[in-house]
């Protein structure tokens, strides 16, 4: 009895090994300009480790394969990080751009789920001029801000009003 019973254990142990992972991904994600997100995906048991895995940008014909076992995209390069725990297919990206913005698909052992990432810029105020007074020989601050302190510009351009509108400051 003991040893049908210890095969009946190491049959459904078996069984559950090879039925692979079982995948569980939040709906939707929101990042900001230059922050970071992490794009949560995971076995369901978490000691799954599936037999194969990658992660999808706009999944479709002309969708990018954003990581696989094969490495990271040129696109993704230095600002992409799959973690390193077994069953754990969570992706970090870092340095977010609008343009990151869009469906995300992790998919392993030929399940997958979608997560959509929204990235927020910065809006500025317009309130118009804002009068400064400054005096030769002497420096000034000029004001500038996103009405949202969380979101950061992905570029700032100065620029002087004048007849050549000339560029003052460009990063």
């Amino acid at each position: 009895m003991e040893t049908m019973l210890l095969c009946v254990w190491l049959v459904s142990s078996l069984i559950h090994m090879i039925s692979g992972c079982s995948l569980s991904a939040p709906g939707g994600v929101t990042g900001y300009t230059g922050g970071s997100v992490v794009l949560s995906c995971s076995c369901t048991d978490g000691g799954t480790i599936p037999g194969s895995a990658r992660w999808l940008f706009q999944p479709g014909p002309s969708g990018i394969t954003l990581w696989s076992s094969g490495g990271v995209h040129n696109r993704y390069k230095d600002r992409a990080l799959i973690s390193d725990s077994p069953g754990n297919l969570s992706l970090r990206l870092s340095d977010l751009t609008l343009s990151d913005g869009g469906l995300y698909r992790c998919e392993a052992d030929g399940q997958f789920e979608d997560i959509t990432l929204t990235v927020k810029g910065c809006v500025f105020s317009d309130s118009g001029p804002i009068p400064i007074t400054g005096f030769t020989g002497h420096s000034v601050v000029l004001p500038c801000a996103c009405t949202d302190v969380q979101k950061k510009p992905e570029q700032i351009k100065w620029t002087a009003v004048t007849e050549s509108k000339a560029l003052l400051y460009f990063h």
